[in-house]
């Protein structure tokens, strides 16, 4: 089993050889988007993609801090300036995770 610490080095080294987008970390109230895709076993249907995710998956919550804590420096300085996430995690082709950050928008947060 790897240890998160493992899984936080490999996110790192993929999003900094990809996020090109920036020069430099993002400082802003920011929105975070994103998917988490776990290829289906050899048992599971061909054609069902999207649900029902099996809970074997990971905790989403675990996995949105885990992305968090692996791009902090790279892609935003604190994680504390995300306030807004919206995470999905789903059954596909491959494992993957393909996330967004933007600046807040209004609508982005609901009012209570």
């Amino acid at each position: 089993m790897k240890r998160t610490s493992d899984n936080e080095d490999a996110i790192r080294v993929a999003v900094a050889k990809q996020w090109h987008r920036l020069p430099h970390p993002a400082e802003e109230y920011l929105t975070l988007r994103v998917t988490f895709c776990f290829a289906r076993t050899a048992g599971m249907k061909k054609k069902k993609l999207g649900y029902p995710i099996q809970t074997n998956h990971g905790d989403l919550d675990n996995l949105v801090k885990q992305l968090l804590d692996s791009i902090m420096g790279i892609v935003l300085m604190d994680d504390r300036s995300v306030v807004s996430i919206h995470a999905n995690k789903i059954l596909g082709d491959a494992d993957s995770c393909a996330f967004t950050i933007e600046p807040l928008q209004p609508g982005d947060i609901d009012a209570l």
